[in-house]
């Protein structure tokens, strides 16, 4: 018999567990937690807070680990990253740590990674690298 996968949620649709395990349902409601019977492992998948489900990646498009897009930049470009009180920044920040995986060519990152250059933070030439597929 397969297991059945749930997903676990704050109020904002933001992800915060996966698995095949669950505590009482009582208790993630106590939290003010969601959680979300899923058709099965969701892994390989993007998550969307607003429709709250799964999906495939996009054809042709890689999704990435965090850890595994974060080796991509130098220890200067995170710290630029990390420290910067730009909205553009800390608002993909906040759909980074949020996120299951990172899609270079997506429209978030792309969208970031043009801001950085206009506003100068990276060269084009770095951001073509950090968005590459």
């Amino acid at each position: 018999m397969a297991d059945t996968w749930f997903a676990i949620t704050d109020a904002s649709g933001n992800l915060l567990s996966t698995g095949t395990v669950l505590d009482s349902l009582q208790s993630y409601a106590d939290r003010g937690l969601t959680v979300i019977t899923l058709s099965g492992n969701p892994a390989g998948q993007l998550w969307n807070p607003a429709t709250r489900t799964f999906s495939p990646v996009g054809a042709g498009l890689n999704a990435y680990s965090k850890a595994d897009w974060l080796r991509r930049f130098t220890p200067a470009e995170l710290a630029a990253f990390r420290n910067s009180a730009d909205a553009s920044i800390v608002a993909f920040r906040y759909v980074f740590e949020n996120d299951s995986a990172v899609i270079p060519q997506g429209p978030d990152v792309q969208a970031v990674l043009a801001h950085v250059v206009a506003i100068g933070m990276l060269s084009a030439a770095r951001a073509a690298v950090l968005g590459a597929n």
